[in-house]
């Protein structure tokens, strides 16, 4: 499944609720941002892996909603955060393609 796009605060709100259901995890990302291009493209990699299809997969521009950036309390670019049992799980921060990798299996096996 393609990582989804969070486009509306209210979409996010949507997401939020399912995480109650289901393994989110949020790639909070922004155009100017280059360290994420190579991180967006593996994450985008992942969500088609079908030994992670019980996680979510989505994204959110920081830029375009930053009201959900400062509610999550972004502060670093680009940060991955989980959500399980409708709150945050965990999150990492930064462009190391290996640590996503890691971060996004090991919540995986908590599902």
């Amino acid at each position: 499944m393609p990582v989804t796009p969070i486009i509306a605060p209210e979409q996010f709100e949507e997401v939020m609720e399912l995480s109650k259901y289901r393994l989110i995890i949020i790639d909070f990302w922004a155009p100017w941002c280059d360290p994420r291009k190579e991180l967006s493209s593996h994450f985008e990699t992942m969500s088609n892996d079908e030994s992670l299809e019980r996680i979510g997969f989505y994204k959110i521009d920081i830029d375009a909603l930053p009201f959900v950036a400062q509610k999550c309390k972004v502060s670093v670019m680009p940060t991955f955060k989980c959500f399980r049992n409708g709150v945050w799980a965990g999150e990492i921060n930064g462009s190391d393609r290996d640590k996503l990798d890691k971060f996004v299996r090991a919540q995986a096996q908590k599902a």
